[in-house]
């Protein structure tokens, strides 16, 4: 909002404020419009390239970040391209941000070591993923930055839950939301999604009681203490409990609100809404729209 505020001449002339305010635009889901202002500061870090203004009009207040933006733009890339599911541009990028990147620039590194991780998990490569997004919380906590230690969380505790290890998930989760609560007020942003994490698990297991707990927790601390995508999360774990519960219709029209708040982030999206909307339609007996949705797709049982 404060870089929308101004205007835009102002921010085209200023790369490290550029590359900051792309940033913004791709973490709250715009992908296209981050990728603009991406390509408007990478015309002033490549030295042959054709400016829409002199180049002796741009502003730089702090060298040692306008330094950093090469690593910074290509770990960008490395986002945008998993958020499209191109892994092996995702890879490519961050494979030559970790070689930009000096060994310890922990903080800096730590994302693109994330990215790569996140890559490696959206191709199927779950222990390979495990072990790099691993690295990069610790990286994140030898740094002190605990908020980008505890994004790592669901990237870990999903791709446990994705290996069968349902008992690692949860003491990952309680692991990461001990350290979040220890940091007192105000309550760490994604502290509530610690929480949701935790009553998807529960319910994965059948613990209705549990379940229900940590989803009310997890409500009750509500978006100001949670990531962009919880009211999405939320509420697919919301329309799995309704399922559990009976309440099939419930469920469908959660599944449809969650449907509309989803936006692309480099996490890979392994339920899709779709899918589990034909999970409910087959215990509705509604086989006849869950073949047509085969179709649509062209969904095989020899796809990857």
């Amino acid at each position: 909002a404060w870089a929308n505020a101004l205007p835009n001449e102002l921010v085209y002339a200023r790369p490290v404020l550029g590359v900051a305010y792309a940033w913004a635009l791709l973490n709250q889901g715009d992908i296209e419009a981050g990728e603009a202002r991406l390509r408007d500061a990478e015309s002033w870090v490549n030295p042959v390239a054709d400016h829409a203004l002199p180049v002796e009009t741009m502003v730089v207040a702090d060298w040692e970040q306008f330094q950093n933006l090469p690593a910074s733009i290509v770990t960008a890339r490395c986002y945008v391209a998993q958020a499209r599911g191109d892994i092996p541009s995702s890879i490519k990028y961050g494979r030559l941000a970790l070689d930009l990147l000096p060994a310890d620039d922990y903080l800096r590194r730590g994302p693109a070591a994330a990215l790569l991780g996140l890559a490696h998990w959206a191709s199927g490569q779950l222990e390979e993923a495990y072990l790099a997004l691993a690295k990069a919380k610790v990286e994140f906590q030898l740094v002190g930055s605990v908020s980008f230690a505890l994004s790592i969380t669901y990237g870990l505790a999903d791709i446990r839950i994705a290996q069968g290890r349902l008992g690692d998930a949860i003491a990952i989760y309680e692991e990461s939301l001990q350290l979040a609560l220890a940091q007192g007020e105000p309550i760490l942003r994604g502290t509530a999604d610690l929480y949701l994490g935790l009553g998807a698990i529960y319910l994965e297991q059948g613990k209705l009681d549990a379940a229900g707990q940590y989803l009310q927790q997890s409500m009750t601390l509500g978006e100001q203490a949670a990531l962009q995508d919880w009211p999405y999360r939320v509420r697919v774990t919301q329309a799995r409990f309704k399922e559990s519960q009976g309440d099939l219709e419930g469920a469908h029209k959660l599944l449809n609100e969650a449907e509309r708040l989803y936006f692309r982030t480099p996490v890979p999206n392994v339920h899709p809404v779709q899918a589990l909307r034909a999970r409910l339609w087959i215990r509705q007996g509604s086989l006849h729209r869950v073949e047509r949705w085969v179709r649509d797709l062209s969904l095989s049982v020899d796809d990857d």
